[in-house]
């Protein structure tokens, strides 16, 4: 099959077109955890520069678990070449204080975990992704509509209203070691809202690579929490409303196949 210079280039300008048009992803939410010195309180030096995002107005509250000395910020004598992360240990979380349901389109979460050896060396320690139908649920991955945990050998497991199933394992990073992963939430089409009435679908990743995805219980509010077994860590935390492309950016991509279609 060959093209003429012409046509190839002129199809080229119309996949960059269609690209400009696209809508982005755009931050909700982020948070650093960096702060100047370690504190139990998790809402520590939000309002200084830690916290970015559209919801952060100034700043978006974490809530803590009952027990308030099992989450702490700081921490960069206890994660190596971390500077600054947010602790959780022995069944301690914490959840944003906002409902993600209202967002209307697909969300992206995106994190690094990290799993401390200084108390035990089991790397089927884990930190959890929970999405919490609301307030009064005690943040715990059984107990959450939705959890998904991560472990230090790389396994996962996902929970749906408390049923558990094995998930697609990553990489085995080990103890003292950062993994990022990011988790969308999406309608069953992979297009809408999780919290619709178009079902419920999760995606999950470990860095740019494809884990799984896989369709769970019908998600109605969506508060995010996180939870961990002995000790872990979340740095960089991101969550992004993913808007889908735009009618213009679809019509020029399927202009630009029906043109090379022609062309063969």
């Amino acid at each position: 099959m060959k093209f003429k210079t012409g046509s190839i280039a002129a199809c080229v300008g119309i996949m960059a077109f269609a690209a400009s048009n696209v809508a982005h992803s755009a931050v909700l939410f982020s948070d650093t955890f960096d702060v100047s010195a370690n504190s139990n309180d998790v809402n520590f030096e939000a309002d200084t520069g830690r916290e970015s995002g559209s919801l952060a107005t100034p700043t978006l509250a974490y809530v803590p678990n009952a027990n308030n000395a099992n989450q702490q910020v700081g921490n960069g004598d206890t994660f190596p070449n971390s500077g600054n992360a947010l602790l959780l240990a022995y069944n301690g979380g914490v959840y944003l204080d906002y409902d993600f349901s209202t967002v209307g389109t697909p969300i992206s979460i995106t994190f690094d975990r990290i799993v401390a050896d200084a108390v035990s060396s089991d790397d089927t320690n884990w930190l959890s992704l929970n999405i919490l139908a609301n307030t009064s649920i005690t943040n715990q991955v059984t107990s959450a509509t939705f959890g998904i945990l991560f472990r230090a050998n790389g396994g996962t497991e996902l929970f749906s209203s408390g049923v558990n199933t094995t998930g697609v394992s990553g990489t085995n990073t080990g103890l003292d070691a950062y993994a990022t992963y990011t988790v969308v939430l999406s309608d069953l089409a992979g297009s809408g809202s999780a919290f619709g009435t178009g079902g419920s679908l999760v995606t999950y990743y470990e860095g740019d690579t494809l884990l799984g995805s896989v369709a769970i219980d019908q998600l109605t509010n969506g508060y995010i929490g996180f939870n961990a077994t002995s000790i872990a860590g979340i740095d960089n935390l991101v969550i992004e409303s993913i808007p889908e492309p735009t009618s213009l950016s679809l019509l020029g991509l399927a202009g630009c196949f029906a043109f090379i279609r022609r062309r063969k």
